[in-house]
């Protein structure tokens, strides 16, 4: 049965069973229908095409010769000055959560770098990853982009406060579901101790990078090529992982009603248990 929660004015509808309903285009194909892809002969981010973009980093591989193991690019098709694309690896399919926790690290150490050089010119940032096309993703090669703000914006990163459930806590970081999530999935990960990421030591990355990696896996497992955001709050390493698999769609439109596919308390339950 679904419930209807009501927080800040905000009518949140949790109705788990809609998870299973048939979705009548798959019978035309084996992929779930938010997996199709307009793909251009080359991926953009592959080796082979870094003539095509203007490097800002690259981190080249430790033992093999003219390979990286990330880059750093500019957008070129920028919002804003600051623009950056953050090519996580080499391979066009890998996912952060294939890639590990070690190589997590490894980006968030260049993303903090990044943020550290725009901070220092007064520029505030976003970051954020599209993972997926109903996530947002252009591109498929997975990656991350920095964009800067407009003067006085901050990052929108909402306040559930005592109102989650608990799944995972360190003497550093704490993982935590929101009672009445804004999106399927929604997880937090949080430094107990909060310090903006262009202040954060490598000892706390590496425990925010380990707890990303294992929600993104439990999040991959879910269904092959499900789409979903990660959002970073630059201001205090706040990490919020959302996922996609539905559009908001007519109804959610017409009433500003949320509708939530998947049971908060179960969601905590599976990630308790990876």
């Amino acid at each position: 049965m679904s419930t209807i929660e009501i927080v800040g004015g905000n009518i949140t509808i949790i109705a788990p069973e809609r998870n299973h309903r048939p979705v009548g285009i798959s019978h035309r194909t084996k992929r779930k229908w938010w997996q199709f892809w307009r793909r251009p002969p080359g991926c953009p981010f592959c080796p082979g095409q870094e003539a095509e973009n203007v490097d800002v980093l690259r981190q080249p591989h430790p033992t093999q010769k003219h390979t990286w193991l990330l880059r750093i690019i500019r957008n070129k098709w920028p919002l804003h000055d600051c623009h950056e694309v953050v090519i996580f690896s080499p391979s066009h399919d890998a996912t952060l959560a294939q890639l590990g926790s070690q190589h997590i690290l490894l980006v968030l150490q260049n993303l903090r770098a990044r943020v550290k050089y725009w901070h220092n010119l007064g520029i505030r940032v976003a970051l954020f990853i599209n993972n997926g096309r109903l996530a947002g993703a252009s591109q498929e090669h997975p990656h991350a982009q920095i964009v800067g703000l407009p003067a006085g914006q901050a990052v929108r990163f909402p306040d559930y406060g005592q109102a989650v459930i608990s799944v995972n806590q360190t003497t550093l970081c704490q993982t935590l579901i929101p009672v009445v999530p804004e999106f399927d999935f929604e997880t937090i990960i949080a430094p107990r101790d909060p310090v903006p990421i262009w202040e954060a030591s490598d000892e706390l990355l590496a425990g925010l990078s380990a707890d990303l990696g294992r929600v993104l896996a439990c999040l991959e497992s879910q269904e092959p090529g499900l789409p979903y955001n990660v959002i970073f709050d630059p201001e205090t390493s706040r990490i919020r992982v959302t996922g996609r698999k539905y559009a908001r769609a007519g109804y959610e439109l017409a009433t500003g009603c949320r509708i939530i596919h998947i049971d908060p308390v179960a969601w905590a339950d599976q990630l308790r248990a990876a």
